[in-house]
């Protein structure tokens, strides 16, 4: 069994993965700033996702293409 190691697979799938960072990070800061309770959280969390599902969906095309790369290619020997 092999680690997933970011600096193997491609530039666009590390790019949208450092997006879902981002946004992750943003929700974690904001809830310690606020003091936001779980339920909030979480209704936080939803709301930012399907805020961000809907800006990638009315794009042309997607811009990441995530499935281009080989299984072989994502796991260490």
């Amino acid at each position: 069994m092999g680690w997933i190691k970011l600096r193997w697979l491609k530039p666009d799938l590390r790019v949208y993965l450092y997006f879902c960072r981002v946004q992750i990070e943003f929700i974690l800061e904001l809830s310690f700033m606020m003091k936001i309770l779980h339920m909030h959280f979480l209704i936080l969390s939803a709301m930012l996702f399907l805020c961000s599902s809907y800006v990638i969906s009315s794009l042309d095309e997607w811009p990441f293409t995530i499935f281009s790369f080989e299984p072989g290619e994502l796991f260490s020997e």
